[in-house]
């Protein structure tokens, strides 16, 4: 059985999104742009809808393809892990794929994110097969 989805999310993805990429983000340098920010974004991006893909469809492909994406790199497969572990830990009831995203600057230290949600069920059957848009951008 498939999970069901939340009627109505309890807070905005895009709150959501920034709260599980708090630990990537808080390496980040002072000043950041925010297409540096949105480069950095894409890695919890790309492990957020990988888990949430997999748990709509009862199967670990997304989560092997992205870890076989950096297993070149140990630091990746160690922040790979890490986000993976975060997700399920602290947001594990959030089902919904997050689309687009981009990022603003609203000040000194700010930044304002929009970020789009989907329904995973939507995406698999408009989509079948891993790629980019629905996946992440391993």
């Amino acid at each position: 059985m498939k999970p069901r989805l939340q009627d109505k999310p309890k807070k905005k993805i895009s709150e959501t999104f920034l709260r599980f990429a708090a630990p990537v983000l808080s390496t980040m340098r002072e000043g950041a742009t925010p297409s540096e920010i949105e480069n950095v974004l894409r890695v919890p991006h790309m492990v957020w809808n990988a888990l949430v893909l997999d748990q709509a469809n009862g199967t670990t492909e997304w989560l092997t393809r992205v870890r076989q994406s950096i297993t070149h790199s140990p630091g990746g497969v160690a922040v790979i892990e890490d986000l993976i572990d975060r997700k399920r830990r602290l947001f594990a009831d959030d089902n919904l794929l997050i689309g687009e995203f981009r990022v603003t600057r609203v000040g000194p230290g700010e930044i304002n994110l929009w970020a789009e949600a989907r329904n995973p069920n939507s995406a698999i059957a408009t989509q079948g097969k891993p790629n980019k848009t629905a996946g992440g951008d391993a």
